[in-house]
């Protein structure tokens, strides 16, 4: 509920001609401010190897994924209208509502624009450049980079062209745009157009990977992964399907993560006191008076909370200490283990650091949070020939797909702080 606020009326004594007059202001009451919701927009690519995914022989894998964040926005934004587009050769407007979408015979039922082949630069420059304050894009689409002109052409031209789009589209916006990929996998029943035959389908029954892309400005996109409001929509590892994610931004949403030393922390073993203030304004940074545990056996064990965009990250990758370095000279610090919290300031894991050796004075610990790109997942993912359509790694690659991460991330690489998401520093004195 929102407060009114009774302003009492000031009077203000003026002198005019020798004579006073009493004057009264009234200040205006303060706006209740109204907080905006985020709106979202799906596109949905209609390419001839995309049909395969939904239809009457289908077990829906595909559409039940994409119903499900639909309704998650509109349970939390409370919205019923979802814009959506159909793209292939360029962006269309869907030609219905989401309901009409979803009871139809298949998905891609409406044979809107040319279905022969899918022009990224297109796609993404609309997405990108349409893109506002307080939207979240989400497109639907395989990945497979298929040109107008793909047919005759080597499987590394094709991919050289997938990266270097990705590499010039992506740079354009990569400062104020944030990306998300999500990887799910579908069952799938239609036709299968490989690169070396991009006019002439082959016959698949069994299941294809797909992707949800994400797109946001980057204040939007720390907003959504940060606000409790959207928890359930960002909670993308209970998506039916889902196998991994991969998040690329310039913004501080992981590079610069709040963070704190725990003070009384189950899993703490020695003492401490607060220490210098000026380092410790954002958090518990710099720790006084420290003390290893006196018991026998027993080593210095200190925990340090993070708040993490969960939604940006897998939680296998969180929770991994070997996606860790910690450096620490002269107490020689490891990880002990990542455990989930829920804690204020929206604090979401707890480092439990153990110290190998005894050590006296003053010290620092860094703890830093690789990036590891391009991740293994999308070196396994990636194919450069699915042309063998009974090959074993078939129903789990995409033709091309690390050439389209590769031209992502080469757009939102810098040259800091390139190795590693974030580093953790702590300051401990005896």
């Amino acid at each position: 509920m929102t407060k009114c606020v009774l302003v009492p009326l000031i009077s203000v004594m003026v002198a005019c001609g020798g004579a006073s007059e009493r004057t009264r202001e009234r200040q205006q009451p303060e706006k209740p401010v109204v907080e905006t919701i985020i709106a979202s927009k799906f596109y949905l690519e209609h390419s001839g190897s995309m049909f395969g995914y939904d239809g009457q022989a289908n077990e829906s894998q595909f559409k039940q994924t994409l119903t499900s964040l639909v309704q998650d926005f509109k349970a939390v934004t409370r919205r019923d209208s979802t814009a959506i587009s159909i793209v292939n050769d360029q962006v269309y407007n869907y030609p219905g509502t989401f309901t009409d979408l979803v009871q139809a015979r298949s998905i891609f039922q409406n044979k809107v624009g040319n279905p022969a082949f899918t022009d990224f630069k297109a796609i993404f420059d609309t997405i990108l450049g349409d893109l506002k304050t307080d939207e979240v894009a989400f497109l639907f689409s395989d990945l497979i980079y298929s040109g107008e002109n793909s047919q005759g052409k080597l499987p590394q031209k094709i991919m050289d062209e997938a990266e270097q789009l990705c590499r010039t589209v992506f740079n354009r916006h990569a400062d104020d745009i944030s990306v998300l990929i999500i990887k799910l996998q579908s069952d799938f029943n239609g036709s299968y157009y490989p690169y070396n035959a991009p006019n002439s389908g082959k016959k698949v029954n069994g299941s294809r990977p797909y992707y949800v892309m994400l797109f946001a400005k980057n204040k939007t996109m720390e907003k959504f992964m940060r606000d409790n409001k959207y928890e359930v929509i960002r909670d993308f590892e209970e998506l039916l399907g889902f196998q991994q994610k991969l998040f690329f931004s310039r913004s501080n949403l992981l590079s610069d993560p709040y963070y704190t030393i725990l003070q009384n922390d189950s899993d703490e073993k020695g003492t401490f006191t607060k220490g210098d203030r000026d380092l410790n304004k954002r958090g518990l940074h710099a720790i006084d008076n420290v003390d290893a545990p006196h018991r026998s056996g027993e080593k210095l064990t200190i925990s340090v909370a993070v708040s993490f965009p969960e939604g940006a990250l897998n939680t296998s990758q969180i929770t991994d200490p070997n996606n860790y370095t910690v450096e620490s000279l002269k107490d020689g610090f490891k990880i002990k283990g990542i455990t989930p919290i829920k804690g204020k300031d929206g604090l979401t894991h707890k480092i439990v650091l153990e110290a190998q050796k005894s050590a006296r004075g003053d010290r620092d610990v860094k703890i830093k949070f690789k990036r590891n790109l391009p991740p293994d997942w999308v070196t396994v993912t990636n194919s450069d020939d699915d042309s063998d359509i009974r090959s074993p790694e078939f129903d789990t690659q995409t033709f091309g797909f690390g050439s389209i991460v590769k031209g992502i991330n080469d757009a939102y690489q810098t040259t800091l702080n390139s190795d590693n998401y974030f580093t953790l520093a702590l300051k401990l004195k005896e």
